[in-house]
């Protein structure tokens, strides 16, 4: 199956190597990223199965700007006429251009080959958001900036039902809980402190992007007993 309902409002996609993600109060639907290479085909078919059109997507929320969440962004927007959200501080990446430094030049390398092996669509942003910033959508999306993957890395937290959306975090596996790889980071020290800030927040589940299929509770539980 190319999906699982967390709930009757939240959606999640298996996609090629990452999850991403359908907010949705029928007709209305958001997405919180795109996915990777075939994952616009696992969307098609998603929608189709519960029933929405395109026309009834409001609006995506980016994550951040690494190709595997932004790859199917260009013709999502197509389709849909959409809104998307992002931050400023990954503008660059969303428009394939970060000049990574340092231990990250590995990720860049990858973004660019990919990049150029898939042939990306630079897609940027409609409005970029701050942090903090209350969305519309489903009674309040509260976007967290969470820099360190990424400088302008954002987690989403759903009010109503305490849910939080935490990008590339971490990877959250029954296997292992742990942050992304070094070089796929562009500050460490940042990271973890991000981490921290949405545990503070409290919130009662959490979905990652690169994660098995664990309910939120679950996957927060494993986030918790982890020390990083």
């Amino acid at each position: 199956m190319t999906f699982s309902k967390i709930s009757n409002k939240v959606v999640q996609i298996h996609g090629t190597f990452v999850k991403f993600y359908i907010l949705m109060e029928a007709p209305q639907w958001w997405l919180i990223d795109t996915g990777f290479v075939g994952d616009f085909q696992r969307l098609k078919s998603t929608i189709d199965e519960l029933g929405l059109r395109w026309k009834d997507l409001e609006g995506i929320f980016m994550t951040h700007g690494h190709l595997d969440h932004t790859y199917n962004l260009a013709d999502i927007q197509r389709f849909s006429k959409c809104k998307i959200y992002g931050h400023i501080e990954d503008k660059e990446h969303f428009m394939g251009r970060y000049p990574y430094v340092g231990f990250s030049r590995v990720c860049g390398g990858l973004e660019m080959a990919g990049r150029t092996l898939f042939g990306y669509q630079p897609c940027e942003p409609d409005q970029y958001v701050k942090d903090g910033e209350i969305l519309d959508c489903l009674g309040g999306l509260k976007a967290i900036h969470t820099p360190g993957h990424t400088k302008g890395h954002l987690s989403y937290y759903l009010l109503e039902s305490d849910l939080l959306f935490t990008g590339d975090l971490i990877v959250n596996s029954k296997f292992r809980v742990m942050r992304p790889w070094p070089w796929l980071n562009v500050d460490e020290k940042a990271l973890k402190q991000s981490i921290q800030k949405v545990i503070a927040l409290g919130p009662s589940g959490m979905l990652a992007n690169h994660c098995d299929e664990a309910s939120p509770s679950k996957q927060l539980s494993r986030l918790l007993k982890t020390n990083f």
